[in-house]
């Protein structure tokens, strides 16, 4: 690293260890963060496991709507 990137580095430590309560909102915020994205990964990136295609569905130039009707078991598909 240049050593204008590395004295920049240095002042901001500095800067957060000079103020006790903002070094440890940004840990804090740090903490947070990272705890967050290792939720949201924790499953492999997928949001939900069921997920899998099962066929497509024919839709005109511009579907505006799609209703599920679970009893049914049909797709309705609105284009205008």
């Amino acid at each position: 690293m240049k050593i204008k990137t590395i004295l920049t580095i240095l002042a901001a430590i500095t800067f957060l260890l000079s103020r006790p309560f903002r070094f440890r909102s940004f840990i804090t915020g740090l903490i947070v963060l990272l705890l967050t994205i290792f939720t949201l990964f924790q499953n492999g990136g997928r949001v939900v496991k069921a997920d899998t295609s099962i066929g497509n569905v024919a839709a005109g130039s511009f579907p505006q709507a799609v209703a599920v009707n679970p009893v049914t078991n049909k797709i309705y598909l609105v284009c205008l």
